[in-house]
């Protein structure tokens, strides 16, 4: 087969560990995780060892020498179908490859962006609103008796 792996979708693997049939993918992103810091763990918390609250089943755990083993971040199972996020959210946060200045300056950036986009949106919504408003006021088109909008009479 020339080099080209056989399995590269996302299939179904068993394992014993946990019990349970595991995705290809995130088996995958846990040896990456652990490739690229050896005390980082990509852990799995079994459906039968679940509550109903449990909406993020996995989660990376740091165990790192000397220190006691603590949740890096939880994650969803929605949030585990895009693995490049979670890389990238890694490598952007990683202080020992990045100042801590530099990680705290693209998270303040992101979050300034999102406030901008909600704020626009919101401006829009309400301009379309006072737009509505204005032309019920002035009687719609043809200042009669009568308001169209969006195809429908209103008297």
């Amino acid at each position: 087969m020339s080099g080209t792996a056989f399995f590269t979708g996302n299939a179904q693997v068993y394992s014993s560990e946990v019990g349970e049939f595991i995705s290809s993918k995130h088996q995958r992103l846990a040896e990456i995780i652990n490739d690229y810091n050896p005390s980082f763990f990509l852990e799995f918390v079994p459906k039968n060892q679940r509550d109903a609250t449990d909406s993020k089943p996995f989660r990376i755990v740091s165990r790192a020498e000397n220190r006691p083993p603590h949740v890096i971040r939880y994650l969803s199972a929605p949030e585990m179908d895009n693995p490049q996020a979670i890389l990238e959210w890694m490598f952007e946060g990683d202080v020992t490859k990045h100042r801590p200045d530099d990680i705290f300056n693209r998270m303040e950036t992101k979050r300034i962006a999102a406030e901008v986009w909600a704020q626009k949106q919101e401006d829009d919504e309400h301009e379309a609103r006072r737009d509505l408003l204005e032309q019920v006021i002035q009687g719609g088109r043809d200042h009669k008796n009568y308001f169209r909008h969006n195809g429908v009479t209103y008297k």
